[in-house]
């Protein structure tokens, strides 16, 4: 791996959050949840990147717990690659599981919303 300055700085945060988590001055569940839920959500912009929608749709789907943030990740992907028609069934699936919109949610897809009006 390239040693750039994005590398050497997320070495040293990771390295600082370490230190601070052996000396318990960070919780460590939360620690954990942020981290893993980014990666999840860091793997649905992978993949949505690369137009790989079946793995896109896994990776979500194997989440243990999806949140706003995930759900939002996964509509921005699609609303990004012009799939209107995926991201109103997204809308509507996340209804349906009882996550709210968030207004970047709704922000991220206005263009889609606006062009059913």
């Amino acid at each position: 791996m390239e040693d750039t300055l994005n590398n050497r700085l997320l070495k040293q945060y990771f390295s600082l959050l370490g230190d601070c988590i052996l000396r318990e001055a960070i919780n460590k569940e939360y620690i954990y949840i942020y981290i893993y839920i980014y990666i999840w959500v860091s793997l649905i912009n992978i993949y949505v990147s690369c137009s790989n929608h079946t793995y896109v749709r896994w990776i979500f789907d194997e989440i243990p717990q999806q949140d706003i943030v995930s759900w939002t990740a996964l509509v921005q992907g699609f609303v990004d690659r012009g799939n209107s028609r995926e991201v109103i069934e997204l809308l509507c699936e996340m209804k349906k599981a009882g996550i709210g919109l968030s207004g970047f949610t709704v922000a991220s897809c206005s263009e889609v919303l606006w062009a059913l009006m």
